[in-house]
């Protein structure tokens, strides 16, 4: 990994956990999904694998989809 062969810090230039809306789809639920993804990357084995992750940016956003929305934002939505 170059981070590692020249000792630099590295990020996650962008990321996100997609949760589809309207119609609400079958399963977990939201919070559940998006936890998931997080703590692939969030967790103790992998930032001890990864010395040098220091950071992440989310994709924040509510994409429209013809008919739905594809929710990738890690903040709440107001119900």
């Amino acid at each position: 990994m170059y981070s590692k062969q020249q000792q630099k810090p590295f990020m996650l230039a962008e990321g996100g956990a997609a949760f589809h809306l309207l119609p609400t789809p079958p399963g977990p639920g939201e919070l559940p999904i998006k936890q998931t993804w997080w703590r692939q990357y969030l967790n103790v084995t992998f930032l001890t694998s990864f010395p040098l992750f220091k950071a992440v940016c989310f994709f924040e956003f509510l994409k429209p989809e013809g008919t739905s929305y594809r929710d990738f934002r890690v903040t709440p939505i107001e119900k």
